[in-house]
């Protein structure tokens, strides 16, 4: 197929450049999408062999970059004579020139400059009323990650004279091909193992570089054998809208193909998402006591936080919003309680004067025991009590009667010992 010629499909216009969209210039517009990523745009224009210019990723159909038969993987290196360092570069450029007006784009493909004369179009003619915008990221995806990672790729399939539609399914293990579209070219699907790929780059024919992929595989697979296929890199609605058009000018960059079955790893990391961030730690609270005195022991929600300083400052920094209950305590002083609500954010500082304890109260006096009469002893022996231990409860309580001889009498007649008598005759009071 030389350039000219086109798949033969039906019936999609590609949208506006996602980087031109970007930009979004006021009027005009020559139709080129390039990476968004200036560090990306940097590394391609590297690889072609420049040290600075803007890489070409699609071109519209409908606009004078594909009328001058600009193409992807084109580096843009100059407008009227100007250096184009970068996209941003390229865009205040085209912004700035009027509609209607004739400039030179220099360009190089494949090392050899080329000059060419671009009339800047209106924008709305350019990406007419209803078309979309190329989202470059949706037409390399990565559909499943780990264990085994799978990225997909929208394509079209070139054959001799026509051609179909569907996705490239590429993983550690296999590169398959699925065809949505037409129906008729089911047949060229194909599984490959990655092993028995033996070529992957840019098609070349009769000595010009075609915005294609070539991928050759030498050992058969399942449903196909080995073989050369092309493929162009397409928009990602293609394969989900049936008898869509397509033409060569609108493929998107190649080398994605290329890069998703060399550098597969790579090309994962950079599809996979990154890591959602983060929560924010939850916001605390602050809390200061300043008790005198110091040396205080310091309690949150009977939680001990640790001993005030000898000035009698304790600060903490991790109280959740809400209500606490504060304790402080000291020997020889009155325990300090006090509840709280505190906000997130808040810094808060709380003075506390620990008032001294009072000294305990004296226990009450005993009653004064009455001492013992002559019918109290008399009783005592007669309930049994031994003149031995009733000689113990004299001499603690004492006696209030004399040790006459009638009272001897009775006493002796009961039990009581001499022993006992002396202790009465002392204890009397």
């Amino acid at each position: 197929m030389t350039p000219g010629l086109a798949v033969a499909l039906v019936g999609l216009l590609l949208g506006a450049p996602a980087a031109a969209q970007q930009a979004a210039p006021p009027a005009g517009s020559i139709g080129v999408q390039f990476p968004a990523d200036p560090a990306e745009n940097q590394e391609r224009v590297r690889a072609a062999g420049l040290r600075e210019g803007v890489y070409v990723q699609a071109v519209a159909g409908n606009s004078p970059a594909a009328r001058a038969d600009l193409r992807p993987g084109d580096v843009i290196v100059a407008w009227n004579g100007e250096p184009v360092a970068a996209g941003d570069d390229l865009v205040k450029k085209i912004t700035a020139t009027p509609v209607g007006q004739r400039v030179i784009l220099q360009f190089v493909r494949a090392g050899v400059p080329h000059d060419v004369p671009v009339v800047v179009a209106a924008r709305a003619e350019v990406y007419p009323a209803g078309t979309f915008a190329i989202d470059a990221s949706r037409s390399v995806q990565l559909v499943r990650d780990e264990p085994n990672p799978q990225i997909r790729i929208a394509v079209a399939h070139q054959h001799t004279a026509s051609g179909c539609v569907g996705y490239l399914y590429v993983d550690r293990e296999t590169i398959r091909f699925e065809v949505k579209w037409p129906a008729k070219d089911l047949g060229h699907a194909f599984e490959f193992p990655r092993t028995a790929l033996t070529v992957a780059r840019q098609w070349t024919l009769i000595g010009t570089s075609l915005p294609e992929a070539e991928l050759k595989f030498a050992a058969a697979g399942r449903m196909r054998s080995g073989g050369t296929y092309h493929f162009f890199h397409v928009d990602p609605s293609l394969p989900e809208n049936p008898g869509a058009k397509f033409e060569w000018q609108n493929a998107r960059d190649w080398q994605e193909i290329v890069s998703a079955v060399r550098e597969f790893d790579s090309v994962v990391a950079r599809l996979r998402p990154p890591p959602a961030p983060a929560p924010p730690p939850p916001q605390t609270a602050s809390l200061q006591i300043e008790a005198q005195p110091g040396g205080a022991e310091f309690y949150v929600e009977d939680e001990f936080r640790g001993t005030t300083s000898s000035e009698g400052r304790i600060k903490v920094s991790d109280l959740a919003p809400g209500e606490h209950r504060l304790r402080l305590s000291k020997k020889e002083y009155e325990e300090w309680n006090r509840t709280l609500t505190l906000e997130a954010g808040e810094n808060r500082t709380i003075e506390v004067q620990l008032a001294a304890a009072k000294p305990p109260e004296p226990p009450p006096p005993k009653p004064p025991e009455t001492t013992l009469g002559l019918e109290d002893v008399l009783k005592l022996l007669e309930a049994g009590v031994t003149p031995a231990r009733l000689e113990t409860i004299v001499k603690d309580r004492g006696v209030s009667f004399e040790l006459t001889d009638d009272a001897e009498r009775k006493l002796r007649a009961l039990g009581a010992t001499d022993s006992l008598l002396l202790a009465i005759a002392k204890a009397k009071k």
